[in-house]
């Protein structure tokens, strides 16, 4: 507690300085936060609209469509859910992380945000598009609509600069002196990162063509005599697809958080995963498990532990399943779920040569200060320094530095 009050009266001034000129950044960021949002909405209302006056009837195959409708209307409902529960994360993550623990209330506020998200989406589509489809009135508003969302989207662009700038001055400053505080053997690079090759080499995303590749924030260094690497990465992929005389092509995020790699005491000779069990969570125990012995991972089988509690968060793929079950002995397993306590966010898992991987998924930079909150506090700067801590302490949680195999 004394090196923290020693190190926030080192920064006060500094700290103040940004709380007067985050007004911008403020501003930007709330633009960007509504503008997401009406996007989405807008976005989902234009579907609901347009399904709503699509001549279905008109076709023969009835059994058909109502089987194409009702596939429709329930990857638009598993959608709705996804940014519900992604909008619930991020909102508790901020401001009361304790309440992502309790997941069956996450799950009831998640079904309620999504019943009024769709409510409010389908009627909006209804009214605004009408009821006819090919009308002079249609065309406008919905070709209006798309008009309007693509014109906003380049001041958006700019607003995001001006957030990201305020935001790079901020830990220019911030952060080396936390890790001249902290003592640490760690070097701070705003404008680099992890490279592709080393993310690759993770084989976390080994199913995905990666496409376009960012990122910035490196620390690298050493911590308890493990050397380590950190930064946040923003990674697209490409699909493209050739149907006859038509090629289609899709770029979509396949991660955007922080990852890290560090040394682990032991070399591997197959690889073993560690990923979030969607799967059980959204079908239940019993499919759940069924579906990822189905899947596998690209030649990984299913590992089966002896930890229920564990099971029910992560699911484990390894082409070795003697040294998987080598790896996560009780006491590691404990120690990913203590890391699991630190970041609510869902993370994978690495083990392949002699290093281990951690990709966050946290959709925003945790190195990124709160700018909704005062910085020039003293409990502002002890949360922010907290998580500092809990991204440069990883090797630590999971006590990478102890070789627990000789």
């Amino acid at each position: 507690m004394g090196n923290l009050t020693k190190l926030f009266n080192k920064l006060e001034a500094n700290l103040s300085e940004f709380e007067k000129i985050k007004k911008a950044a403020v501003i930007a960021s709330s633009i960007i936060r509504i503008f997401s949002i009406l996007m989405a909405v807008a976005v989902l209302s234009l579907i609901f609209g347009f399904l709503n006056v699509f001549p279905f009837d008109e076709f023969d195959m009835k059994t058909a469509i109502t089987i194409f409708k009702a596939f429709f209307y329930l990857i638009l409902i598993i959608v709705v859910l996804s940014f519900s529960g992604d909008q619930l994360k991020q909102w508790y993550i901020k401001r009361n992380p304790n309440a992502l623990k309790n997941k069956q209330a996450m799950w009831l506020k998640r079904i309620i945000l999504s019943v009024i998200i769709i409510i409010i989406t389908y009627f909006a589509g209804i009214y605004f598009l009408g009821e006819e489809l090919f009308t002079t009135a249609f065309f406008v508003k919905f070709g209006g609509t798309v008009f309007i969302i693509l014109i906003l989207i380049i001041p958006v662009m700019l607003l995001q600069k001006v957030e990201k700038n305020f935001y790079i001055k901020f830990k220019k400053v911030v952060i080396p002196e936390i890790l001249i505080d902290l003592n640490s053997d760690s070097t701070y690079h705003s404008d680099m990162m992890i490279s592709q090759d080393l993310f690759e080499k993770s084989k976390l995303f080994d199913i995905h063509q990666i496409h376009r590749y960012r990122g910035n924030d490196l620390m690298e260094g050493k911590n308890n005599e493990i050397n380590y690497k950190l930064s946040y990465l923003q990674v697209f992929d490409k699909e493209v697809r050739k149907s006859q005389n038509k090629t289609e092509t899709k770029i979509s995020e396949i991660f955007n958080g922080m990852f890290y790699v560090s040394d682990f005491n032991k070399k591997f000779s197959g690889h073993t995963i560690i990923i979030p069990d969607y799967s059980t969570e959204i079908m239940g125990k019993v499919m759940g498990e069924m579906l990822n012995e189905f899947i596998g991972r690209m030649g990984r089988k299913l590992v089966k532990l002896e930890d229920p509690a564990f099971e029910s968060e992560f699911s484990v793929f390894s082409t070795d399943q003697i040294e998987a079950r080598f790896i996560l002995t009780p006491s590691f397993i404990e120690r990913i779920k203590l890391l699991k306590q630190h970041f609510p966010d869902p993370f994978k898992i690495s083990f392949i040569d002699d290093s281990i991987y951690i990709a966050i998924f946290s959709k925003r930079n945790l190195l990124d200060p709160d700018i909704f909150r005062k910085l020039n506090t003293y409990e502002s700067f002890e949360k922010y320094n907290n998580n500092f801590n809990h991204l440069l302490s990883i090797s630590n949680d999971l006590k990478l530095n102890i070789n627990i195999w000789k």
